[in-house]
């Protein structure tokens, strides 16, 4: 899964995509333009009727395009 967030100190992460393990790069068309934010990927396995989570890996800061 795909978390945002912006540079805000009080921000929380919001998930903005659950994907593929397979997949390398991810286009989030929904940032506003001229913003800041962070990302990090989270994964997750189903088993059993339950969803096991993992910590969220390193963010990346971002700034988008005007």
């Amino acid at each position: 899964m795909i978390y945002r967030k912006t540079t805000s100190k009080k921000a929380k992460w919001e998930r903005v995509a659950t994907v593929k393990s397979n997949v390398r790069t991810y286009v989030d068309r929904k940032a506003k333009k001229g913003k800041k934010y962070y990302y990090a990927v989270r994964s997750y396995r189903k088993s059993a009727g339950l969803s096991c989570y993992s910590s969220y890996g390193s963010s990346k800061r971002v700034t988008t395009r005007k």
